[in-house]
């Protein structure tokens, strides 16, 4: 199914056009493991494919369901914390941000830090870093003070955190940038492959990645090849 808005409020049609659900919601997310989150006068919580509710309208916020669990923020508490299917809490409404459960882990922030838990609640990357990616290519980018590195799933230190920012890997190459205010890419293992020359640079998609330098948009290789 998909969600989608008539006369200003939202419900869910089939692959064919027919509205299988309503349109009565003031907001509708798309379905996740058999649950799609939906609003009412500002209070959120989840429906099933029939359409009954099955998460009470009372949270702030509800992100997707993943693996068994979705996080929540609850008025009351102005926290994040994760419920299960039936509504039962399952961590603790502690957290500032909590974000979807991936590959047993998920990216939480405690005060003004950040670190991955898994759905015991246990600290799997300790929550230290004042930024923090998701995991892509099994690495994820990490910000201690001005600096960013990658770590590693279990929270190992894979590339020193020498840069000035940093994105997630995409194709096996990460764009990074210098203290000079010039970006470019790095490997898996740090090793500079295209050197800090570009202005600004976006991910790699299909062997290619847009460039700009000195005001002009290009695409470079995976060697730095201008190809266009």
């Amino acid at each position: 199914m998909a969600a989608v808005r008539t006369n200003g409020k939202w419900g869910y049609i089939d692959k064919e056009g027919n509205e299988i659900i309503p349109a009565k919601y003031d907001d509708a997310c798309r379905f996740s493991e058999s649950l799609a989150a939906v609003c009412q006068n500002d209070n959120w919580g989840a429906i099933d494919k029939s359409g009954k509710i099955v998460i009470p309208l009372q949270y702030e916020s509800i992100f997707d369901f993943s693996e068994g669990l979705a996080a929540v923020k609850l008025n009351h508490y102005s926290k994040c914390g994760y419920i299960d299917i039936t509504n039962k809490i399952i961590i603790p409404f502690k957290y500032n941000e909590a974000y979807r459960f991936i590959d047993g882990l998920a990216l939480v922030k405690l005060g003004t830090h950040y670190g991955y838990i898994d759905k015991t609640d246990k600290e799997i990357i300790p929550i230290v870093y004042t930024g923090l990616g998701f995991f892509n290519e099994e690495l994820a980018y990490f910000k201690k003070s001005v600096c960013y590195g990658f770590i590693d799933k279990t929270g190992k230190k894979i590339i020193d955190d020498k840069y000035y920012d940093a994105h997630r890997f995409s194709e096996g190459l990460a764009r990074v940038k210098n203290f000079n205010n010039k970006w470019g890419f790095i490997n898996k293992v740090g090793k500079v492959v295209i050197s800090f020359i570009y202005d600004d640079v976006r991910d790699f998609i299909d062997g290619l990645a847009k460039v700009e330098l000195n005001g002009e948009e290009f695409y470079i290789d995976k060697q730095g090849n201008r190809v266009k």
